[in-house]
């Protein structure tokens, strides 16, 4: 289980590249999986999603936004007016429950293709999500798994829509843009590092500025961990749509429980060793 060295800077293969929050602690990492899990880097894959799948999770999120209110028994002109309404702020839109069948099929073989990559390209990583199993392809989702309240979900942006400063509290996150970045303005995923966001991370709860905001591409997926600081910006125009799932392995069994600590361990080791030469 190894994964390059020391990195000297913020980038890697052309599947994936790094984006440091906190170079200092980023640099001094052993690998990207520990800098993942410390917080210090957000990992970005290009590509992750066609534009197809795109098109497809971003239609069956606004099928799902209008049927939602459509149970509230309305005509279809104050159908029409409401869903206006919301979508000028943010409607989460759960995939089990508000999406049809089409995208539930969808959001499993996104979150397939996020366990294969993962396997490939980051295997200190991957062996904390293991779940007991011997690979990533033997896991269940829906079983292994415990995932976020109301998530795997799609969340649409209209004007003014946003998310403020908060953490996942998951052990990570993918979250891919859906909206082709010239069909809104404003926006984006906003990040604060250790060092930004202060002790008990007033600076981001009182609006200070993040150390960084990504836009990429439609259908590239950002990972990072369930500590990072992070928020949606508000659009100023435009409809800005991501799909986001954020998870925690499941441990069911005492053994599953010492296998997951000997799975943990090189994180630790790596996160002390960080600790130590930044003393």
């Amino acid at each position: 289980m190894t994964e390059p060295p020391l990195r000297t800077v913020p980038a890697h293969e052309e599947r994936w590249h790094e984006h440091w929050l906190s170079p200092a602690g980023a640099g001094a990492a052993a690998n990207a999986s520990s800098s993942l899990a410390a917080g210090h880097s957000v990992l970005l894959a290009p590509s992750f999603a066609t534009s197809a799948e795109c098109d497809e999770m971003m239609a069956a999120g606004r099928r799902g936004g209008k049927q939602k209110v459509l149970k509230r028994g309305l005509s279809q002109v104050a159908v029409e007016r409401l869903w206006s309404d919301l979508r000028s702020k943010r409607t989460r839109l759960t995939v089990a429950e508000d999406l049809d069948e089409a995208a539930g099929v969808l959001c499993q073989t996104l979150l397939r293709r996020l366990l294969d990559f993962i396997e490939a390209q980051l295997p200190v990583l991957a062996a904390t999500l293991l779940c007991g199993r011997a690979t990533l392809s033997e896991v269940d989702l829906a079983t292994d798994y415990s995932f976020a309240d109301a998530e795997p979900a799609v969340n649409i942006y209209g004007v003014g829509g946003q998310f403020k400063p908060h953490e996942d509290k998951q052990r990570l996150t993918i979250l891919v843009p859906l909206s082709d970045n010239a069909k809104y303005e404003g926006g984006g995923t906003a990040f604060w590092s250790e060092e930004a966001r202060g002790p008990g991370r007033s600076l981001a709860n009182q609006g200070g500025p993040p150390t960084c905001v990504l836009q990429p591409p439609a259908g590239t997926a950002l990972l990072f961990g369930g500590e990072v600081t992070h928020g949606a910006l508000p659009v100023t125009s435009g409809e800005r749509i991501v799909f986001v799932a954020s998870f925690t392995p499941k441990v069911r069994t005492e053994e599953e429980m010492k296998q997951a600590e000997e799975d943990l361990k090189p994180l630790f080791s790596d996160m002390a060793r960080e600790a130590w030469k930044l003393l």
